[in-house]
C-alpha cells in the first residue's frame, strides 16, 4: 500500500472516529421542556453517567440518577414508579418522560449556555434530609422546588445570587451541577 493510500486511510478512520464522538458527547448539561405540562426538564451528563431532575414547580417533581450508553442511550427508572428514556446527540436529547401516575410525554433538551442549567442544594434539619432543584432555561425561565420535612415547596432561585428563600431553611445557596459533580458524585 502506497504511503498516499495509507495516510487517506488513516485520515478517513479518525474522521470516523472523531464524528462518532461528536454524535454523542461524553459531558454536557441540557435543558428542555416536557411537552404537554408546565414541567421542566434537565439532564447532566459525565462520561456514562447522569443525573436528571422533572419539575414544573407545583406537584411534579423528580430526580433521576443512572447510567449512559455507549451510543447516548438512557433509559432510567426511580421507585416512585417514574421513568426516563432518552437519546443524547450533539444537538441534544430526546426521549419520553413518563410520571408516577403512568402519563407519558415527550421531552426535547438543548445543551446549555450561559446560566441555563440544573442547579441543587442539600442540607439536613432536625433530622429530615431537604434536597432542593432548580431548572433554568435559556430564556431565563425556571421551574423549582425543595422536597423534605413532609412537603413540597415552590421555590424561585435568583439568577444572579443563586439564593432561594424557604419557610423553614430561610436562604439557600444552591450550585450549578456540571460534569465534573456528577462524574465524581452520580454511581449508577
Amino acid at each position: 500500500m502506497s504511503k498516499i493510500v495509507q495516510v487517506v486511510w488513516l485520515s478517513v478512520l479518525a474522521l470516523g472516529f472523531l464524528g462518532a464522538r461528536a454524535q454523542t458527547p461524553l459531558a454536557g448539561s441540557y435543558v428542555g421542556k416536557v411537552q404537554g405540562s408546565e414541567a421542566f426538564i434537565a439532564l447532566v451528563r459525565s462520561e456514562n453517567k447522569l443525573i436528571a431532575y422533572v419539575c414544573d414547580g407545583k406537584e411534579q417533581v423528580q430526580w433521576f440518577r443512572g447510567a449512559v450508553g455507549p451510543n447516548g442511550a438512557l433509559e432510567v427508572r426511580t421507585e416512585a414508579g417514574w421513568r426516563l428514556w432518552g437519546a443524547l446527540s450533539a444537538d441534544g436529547v430526546k426521549g419520553t418522560v413518563t410520571f408516577g401516575d403512568g402519563k407519558t410525554l415527550g421531552y426535547s433538551a438543548t445543551p446549555t449556555t450561559g446560566e441555563a442549567g440544573l442547579y441543587r442544594y442539600e442540607t439536613t434539619l432536625d433530622g429530615a434530609r431537604y434536597l432542593g432543584g432548580w431548572i433554568i432555561d435559556q430564556k431565563g425561565e425556571q421551574r423549582g422546588s425543595v422536597i423534605g420535612g413532609g412537603g413540597l415547596v415552590a421555590a424561585f432561585l435568583s439568577p444572579t445570587s443563586k439564593k432561594a428563600q424557604h419557610p423553614k431553611l430561610g436562604e439557600l445557596l444552591a450550585f450549578l451541577v456540571n460534569p465534573d459533580w456528577v462524574r465524581q458524585n452520580v454511581n449508577p
